[in-house]
């Protein structure tokens, strides 16, 4: 955790010391910017499992204002070449607060469409509530607003009823 591990091979240099790697449950958290290596993508074949969770606080215009130098058609082609590998999982960890409450349905159906994701592998946490952007800076009728918007979001029941509690803190 931390940076981007993908932008280096130290990630690649720790997996060939693995002796038993078909034993391993890999799991990275990258902001989707690099395209795996040939290497890496060679261990995670002999992998027993390789899941990658990208951080995604929305799409397009909003992804770039999010994640800026970042580029959502760069980001967007990778999530979409790698979700195609059989032996890799995908699922996405979505930062939600104040500035993008609105663009979750549109980052959900953008990961929906994908033919091997898992909507059970969408994750959303909340902006920590010492940030500007936390739903602790909102006026009462921002969070009524937020509230309403996030109530259509009920199935994912992994998350929904933490992120509505965030809101009425």
């Amino acid at each position: 955790n931390g940076g981007e591990p993908l932008l280096t091979n130290e990630h690649v240099e720790l997996l060939q010391r693995v002796n038993n790697i078909s034993e391993l449950d890999i799991l990275y958290n990258t902001n989707g910017s690099c395209y795996p290596s040939e290497q890496a993508l060679n261990l995670w074949k002999q992998a027993k499992s390789v899941t990658l969770f990208f951080s995604i606080d929305g799409t397009g215009d909003r992804f770039e204002e999010t994640r800026t130098p970042l580029k959502w058609k760069q980001v967007s082609e990778n999530i979409k070449k790698i979700n195609l590998i059989k032996n890799i999982r995908i699922g996405c960890t979505y930062t939600i607060g104040r500035h993008n409450v609105y663009d979750l349905q549109d980052t959900v159906d953008w990961f929906e469409k994908l033919p091997n994701f898992d909507l059970e592998e969408f994750y959303v946490h909340y902006v920590d509530t010492n940030h500007s952007l936390s739903f602790n800076n909102a006026s009462d009728t921002e969070k009524l607003e937020f509230a309403n918007e996030l109530s259509k979001f009920s199935k994912f029941t992994k998350w929904h009823q933490r992120i509505l509690s965030s809101i009425e803190d």
